[in-house]
């Protein structure tokens, strides 16, 4: 599910499939915005876990995303 919503905010995000639209001011911000809110959205804590994975805890709280309790302790 992680990688799809990857994939997902890479492609929303990016020029490819923007026919007729100004891509987004900066692709990294906008790119950490659509995942970070997928990731919220869905609620799951192993999606959390994958998403930490490659993200702080504080990009985490920026985003909403809860950080399970066995890994807000290390």
């Amino acid at each position: 599910m992680y990688r799809r919503l990857y994939f997902a905010a890479r492609t929303a995000c990016g020029n490819g499939n923007r026919i007729g639209l100004e891509p987004p001011a900066s692709f990294v911000d906008c790119y950490e915005k659509a995942l970070g809110d997928a990731v919220r959205s869905v609620n799951r804590s192993q999606l959390n876990i994958a998403y930490l994975a490659t993200h702080t805890s504080r990009d985490a709280e920026t985003y909403g995303i809860a950080v399970p309790a066995r890994m807000a302790a290390k």
